[in-house]
């Protein structure tokens, strides 16, 4: 194997909309959608089936991360803030070559809150459809 195979990534770049967000190192992470639900159901004298099935409000695709609370980093949030809060979905895309992952019809889904200090953040999360790059 490749060592772009074998190393951590960790340092995504990130783009919102097409444009390319300054992030928190270390601050990214995002779910894989789906949840199965397993059970076991017996068919009498100790026999049993399995059976699965998808669990459907759990097939959000979701991503976090943080940026500074800076200005430029306050009226981003802001402005796709207030498009999650018409309706309007963004598109978010992650890639640190050769992975990359992309999202579309995502919303700004959290309570969004500004710490205004010295190592001031925000902690985005967005939810919304889920569409591999692979």
């Amino acid at each position: 194997m490749s060592i772009e195979q074998t190393k951590t990534i960790s340092t995504p770049k990130v783009y919102i909309n097409g444009s390319v967000w300054p992030i928190e190192p270390n601050s990214f992470k995002y779910t894989l959608p789906g949840e199965v639900k397993v059970r076991s159901m017996s068919s009498g004298g100790g026999n049993v089936q399995i059976v699965a099935g998808v669990d459907a409000s759990k097939l959000l695709g979701k991503v976090k991360f943080a940026v500074a609370a800076t200005k430029q980093m306050i009226d981003r949030v802001k402005a796709v803030k207030a498009l999650s809060n018409a309706g309007v979905g963004a598109t978010c895309r992650a890639g640190d070559p050769p992975w990359a992952e992309s999202w579309s019809n995502m919303f700004l889904a959290n309570e969004t809150e500004v710490m205004l200090e010295a190592e001031g953040k925000i902690e985005l999360e967005f939810d919304g459809e889920y569409t591999s790059v692979m």
